[in-house]
């Protein structure tokens, strides 16, 4: 897959980076929303983990324009973030993030959280449900 790591910290894009790069996904790294969403507009991409607060917008922000263009609706958006999930889940929803992955991350959990709901069968359910 094309997975697209957006988060304005160095160490949090290159954790799941270098992870996900060992199983065979491409990942495109972007610092912000706004290169995310330039990223987005040329590159096809499956999968994006996008931290909730970065310096220019918000992931909630980013999240809503990729979802409104076109095949938006394909995407896999996971939010990628430290805020717990009681504080996060209503508005996630609301911007149309597909699951949660909080950090910290282990290898386990970025791998899981990218998978595609056909793939979770038998899988507890994502936080997002």
């Amino acid at each position: 897959m094309r997975i697209l790591i957006v988060d304005d910290d160095y160490v949090n894009r290159k954790l799941p980076a270098v992870v996900l790069g060992r199983v065979g996904h491409v990942v495109i790294e972007a610092a912000n929303g706004t290169d995310a969403l330039a990223i987005a507009a040329r590159e096809t991409v499956d999968v994006v983990l996008l931290d909730l607060t970065m310096p220019d917008m918000s992931g909630y922000e980013v999240c809503r324009q990729l979802r409104a263009r076109a095949g938006g609706d394909a995407l896999r958006i996971v939010a990628y973030t430290a805020y717990g999930m009681d504080s996060v889940n209503e508005p996630l929803q609301a911007s149309g993030f597909d699951a949660l992955l909080l950090k910290p991350v282990t290898p386990a959990d970025i791998l899981a959280a990218i998978r595609p709901p056909s793939a979770d069968a038998g899988d507890p359910p994502s936080p997002l449900g």
